[in-house]
């Protein structure tokens, strides 16, 4: 890796100065244009303050360059240029209307010509070298460059040639919203003199009153390192954002035009970017999942100086981004395992399915890593099936029944994980093994919480899933059986068609009210027991369970006491150990 050298050149430059003695190029790596309503917001708040002489002048932030050809290699703060650019073209156009739209003596048309005509000096974007070139979506063409020239010519609509083109529609949402703004401004001021004098001021105030450090680089690994050191902890980046970054650095050329080697790492990356709908944070989560079974649990803020510190050569960060690509449509099984045809067949075993699907509704991601190491590895649906099956034993014992923290159980996913990854361990039931010696209850701890067992219960979310799955399972196996399938997506059960009810609500003390021994499933119509009566209600349900409640209830004079409420519970704790 290169080192620093005394050609990088650090400066302090208005904006004024950043066009006029640079012309950008965005490399074709650099993610796409993403502001929105409220990075724009916060720009146009910034502008105010200086406008209205709050602050004598404002900190615009980095950008990091190198220079090669005459031309700026942008590689930290594009987001700033292309918003500055696209503010210049709001400024240009409004300047225009005013002339279209008014009849204007020669003084105040000269100021607003010589405003456009210092606009057009900025961003030159008629000639050979703009001031600004967006990174081109594909070699033969650039439709965000021609997108943004566009801008300077009124040509705002998103034609059919845009309309599928993301960072357009960011860039037309930041135009039209940085043009209401002035247009705004310049409105409040009663004549036309005075609106000349507001655009001119408030553009005045951009360019001469805000102003970055830019740091140019001889080189653009020497560049890519000074990014990395500014953004590695991911304040304004997400980590994915900077790992890429990374990745490209090791496969990049010196050269100005891409290789054939970068083309190919860009390939794959946007083939995984494209997976996770370009969503920076899911990018971010699925490596960090992927480095947990690989390499080392991380968390997210320390994720890219882990990845940057193991992978340091080309063929490393090539077998990077292939193992990504492997397993980016596991990752989004895990994430919506019925959400399409594809995904529910994917594994090619619906018990498999059906335990993800149990897991991901009670929101439960700490496993993935195991997951990801066993696919990796080749294992069989049946292997994964049993160690799954131990993950949400675990997972019930350790989080659901005894309510201990997760940090012990990520830990320890992780370690079996990586045991996988690297074949330390191979055998199926070593898996199992190790799971049941380093994380699950023992059965006396387990039964001890259960006999206390507190569940809120809810009208959907994670905290009716816990319950409602607690309670299908309990009634699967208990002497009142109802659920003879194994699975909770059998098409004949549809737990949807079930509600929470409390079995005693006025009559037991309110400490009481949430144990699992004073809850149950019943049919929707029937959960209006303030109408039709606990009794009846319960008498009237389709599920075995509650017709021998209603008959206990009704033997024993109508009560519901906090001791059959602790009996049905330790009842209950019994199988809870048999079933987990």
């Amino acid at each position: 890796m290169s080192t620093f050298t005394s050609e990088v050149r650090p400066q302090v430059l208005s904006m004024m100065d950043v066009f006029k003695d640079n012309n950008f190029r965005i490399p074709f790596y650099q993610r796409d244009y993403s502001w929105g309503n409220d990075e724009v917001g916060d720009f146009w708040d910034d502008l105010m303050d200086v406008f209205n002489n709050n602050q004598n002048n404002h900190f615009f932030g980095q950008l990091v360059t190198f220079e090669h050809a005459d031309v700026q290699d942008l590689i930290d703060g594009q987001q700033r240029v292309t918003t500055s650019t696209i503010f210049m073209s709001a400024v240009f156009n409004i300047a225009s209307d005013i002339i279209k739209n008014n009849k204007l003596s020669d003084d105040p048309l000269i100021d607003l010509k010589l405003l456009q005509r210092s606009i057009q000096k900025s961003i030159r974007q008629n000639s050979q070298t703009p001031a600004l070139v967006l990174q081109a979506q594909s070699k033969s063409s650039n439709l965000l460059q021609n997108y943004l020239i566009g801008l300077f010519s009124n040509q705002i609509e998103i034609t059919d040639e845009y309309k599928n083109i993301e960072p357009i529609k960011n860039i037309n949402n930041a135009y039209n919203q940085l043009y209401q703004y002035v247009q705004t401004l310049i409105k409040s001021e009663k004549t036309i003199n005075g609106r000349i004098n507001a655009l001119n001021q408030i553009f005045n105030s951009f360019c001469d009153k805000f102003y970055v450090s830019m740091i140019t680089a001889p080189n653009r690994q020497d560049a890519f390192i000074i990014f990395e050191t500014l953004n590695s902890r991911g304040k304004d980046l997400a980590p994915s954002d900077i790992i890429k970054t990374h990745l490209m650095s090791l496969s990049s050329s010196q050269s100005d035009e891409q290789s054939e080697d970068e083309e190919k790492f860009q390939n794959k990356w946007n083939f995984v970017s494209n997976r996770l709908s370009k969503n920076s944070n899911s990018l971010t989560k699925f490596i960090r999942s992927y480095w947990s079974a690989s390499h080392k649990l991380v968390m997210s803020r320390q994720l890219y100086r882990s990845i940057s510190n193991y992978i340091t050569t080309k063929n490393e960060a090539e077998s990077f981004l292939d193992d990504l690509k492997e397993l980016v449509d596991l990752y989004n099984v895990l994430n919506s395992p019925r959400q399409t045809k594809n995904n529910l067949n994917y594994l090619e075993d619906s018990y498999l399915t059906d335990m993800i699907s149990i897991l991901r509704s009670m929101q439960v991601k700490l496993y993935y890593p195991i997951m990801l190491a066993m696919y990796r590895r080749g294992y069989n649906p049946s292997d994964m099936r049993k160690v799954i099956r131990k993950v949400l034993c675990i997972f019930v014992r350790h989080r659901m029944i005894c309510n201990d923290g997760t940090n012990k159980l990520e830990t320890g996913f992780s370690n079996v994980a990586q045991d996988i990854w690297n074949q330390n361990t191979v055998d199926v039931n070593d898996i199992i093994g190790e799971l049941n010696q380093h994380l699950l209850k023992s059965s006396s701890e387990t039964k001890a919480n259960f006999n206390v067992l507190q569940k809120e219960g809810g009208s959907a979310g994670a905290k009716r899933w816990s319950l409602t799955y607690l309670l299908f399972k309990l009634y699967q196996v208990d002497q009142h059986s109802d659920f003879e399938s194994n699975s909770m997506y059998d098409p004949d059960i549809n737990l949807d068609g079930y509600k929470l009810i409390r079995i005693g609500n006025d009559e037991v003390a309110d400490e009481y009210q949430n144990y699992i021994g004073n809850w149950t499933l019943i049919e929707p119509q029937l959960s209006n027991i303030k109408k039709i009566g606990l009794i009846d209600a319960l008498k009237r349900s389709d599920l075995n369970n509650n017709k021998y409640l209603a008959q206990y209830i009704k033997n024993h004079g109508n009560q519901w006491t906090v001791d059959d409420i602790q009996s049905r519970q330790q009842e209950f704790s019994e199988l809870a150990t048999m079933i987990w």
